[in-house]
């Protein structure tokens, strides 16, 4: 397993995003949903960028890290749905823990074709959680 530490600056884009989802609505709202409800409700966030993560969770980026700060600090809903904020992080993920794949491609440059065998397969794909 690959563990790798990041330090993130306040300069850093990262470092001034926060990602959040919508809790108690039955329909997750688009992306363009909720960019136009972040522009309109947080005034003082000017150039909010909103990014779908995954059809539930959404990452904000903000002109700076105030910015999020100050939008961190609030309770914010959007039609009776509460929105959970939290700083980005390497370890948020861009899926849900509950939902799992069957499949998912791994790509290795450089592998000599020597090596191109099931088991040499099975076990890199054994390494990467497969």
């Amino acid at each position: 397993m690959l563990k790798a530490r990041v330090q993130l600056e306040d300069e850093d884009l990262l470092a001034r995003c926060l990602v959040g989802n919508f809790f108690g609505e039955d329909d997750t709202p688009t992306r363009n949903d909720v960019r136009r409800w972040a522009q309109q409700t947080w005034n003082g966030a000017h150039g909010v960028q909103v990014y779908d993560m995954n059809g539930i969770l959404f990452l904000f980026e903000f002109q700076s890290r105030k910015a999020a700060e100050h939008v961190l600090m609030g309770d914010w809903r959007r039609q009776g749905s509460r929105l959970k904020l939290q700083w980005w992080s390497p370890t948020i993920k861009a899926f849900p823990i509950t939902h799992e794949f069957e499949w998912f491609w791994i790509r290795v440059l450089r592998l000599p074709l020597h090596l191109w065998s099931r088991p040499i397969m099975k076990e890199i794909g054994d390494r990467c959680g497969g």
